[in-house]
């Protein structure tokens, strides 16, 4: 399997999967800490503008769902963020962008209230629109499928900016595995079981983490991302 064909969208797949309130490793506090504070920025810098276009609402949904991952993982310092960025999530769908606006605002602030009851990742998004992500930014995603072949391709150790890159990169990986994990088979059939659903998700997150680590200390990142981009590719032969 050729190693630019690591991630792609199965729209087919979201009919069939469903939630389930399972644990999940993620992504360490520190990193998702820092995903967290980007993902509002990101969401904040959207709503400032005049008018939404779709495929920005579409992004502004992976981005919230992203964020409430990203402040579960981060434990205290996303205290309560969670079921308000799934709330944002939802209120983008059901085309209510000047509520959702009103939450990014409150919680960019430090004025979110906390939710009792999270909800959850199907209420808030669809299957197809998670894996959106690793998309070209052309078709409405984030692009993350390029820039991990870019690592994978990627010759010696990473520093710098390049290696807060990497770092970003993998984490939000690991926390879209999170995400994921929600989203095993209804109905088993063959090889496509909750068991492998579930082993195929740790074992993205475990790869992701592996990155980010090595990241995180300016080393070599083409192997790991290689072995990532495998973990996803096992994935994808079983279930579509």
């Amino acid at each position: 399997m050729s190693k630019r064909n690591v991630m792609y969208v199965v729209p087919a797949l979201a009919a069939t999967l469903c939630l389930a309130l399972v644990t999940h490793g993620g992504a360490p506090a520190p990193q998702a800490k820092d995903v967290m504070q980007g993902e509002l920025a990101y969401l904040k810098a959207e709503f400032a503008k005049p008018k939404l276009l779709k495929k920005a609402e579409r992004k502004a949904r992976m981005s919230a769902v992203i964020l409430a991952a990203a402040a579960k993982a981060a434990g205290k310092d996303g205290e309560g963020m969670v079921g308000e960025a799934l709330k944002i999530a939802k209120l983008m769908e059901a085309g209510k962008a000047d509520e959702a606006k009103a939450i990014v605002a409150d919680l960019a602030s430090g004025k979110g209230t906390p939710t009792k009851t999270p909800g959850s990742y199907k209420d808030a998004i669809e299957f197809e629109l998670v894996m959106r992500v690793f998309s070209s930014e052309k078709v409405g995603g984030f692009g993350m499928e390029k820039a991990l072949e870019d690592l994978v391709d990627h010759k010696g150790a990473v520093s710098g900016e390049q290696a807060k890159a990497a770092l970003n990169l993998a984490t939000k990986i690991a926390l879209v595995s999170d995400i994921t994990l929600h989203f095993g088979p209804e109905k088993e059939e063959g090889a496509k079981t909750k068991k492998a659903w579930k082993a195929f998700s740790e074992d993205m997150t475990k790869a992701a983490n592996e990155l980010a680590a090595s990241a995180a200390k300016n080393g070599e990142v083409s192997k790991l991302a290689d072995n990532l981009g495998k973990t996803c590719t096992a994935c994808h032969d079983v279930f579509r």
